[in-house]
């Protein structure tokens, strides 16, 4: 006995989906929790500057 070969699906009409109202789900959708950051650091004192030993540099006078 030969096999019969398929109907091809494009043959088929179309079903169209029974146009129903869509149910809520039934959780919310989830919040993305953002990623947790490592504190920033606390901002360290700067050490005082100290004048160099020695005589100070003469100042170049500039034309303003």
């Amino acid at each position: 006995m030969a096999r019969q070969p398929k109907p091809s699906r494009k043959d088929e009409p179309r079903r169209e989906p029974p146009n129903e109202p869509k149910k809520p789900p039934l959780k919310p959708p989830r919040q993305r929790k953002p990623p947790i950051k490592d504190p920033p650091p606390e901002p360290r004192e700067a050490p005082e500057k100290r004048p160099p030993i020695g005589d100070p540099p003469e100042k170049i006078k500039t034309r303003n």
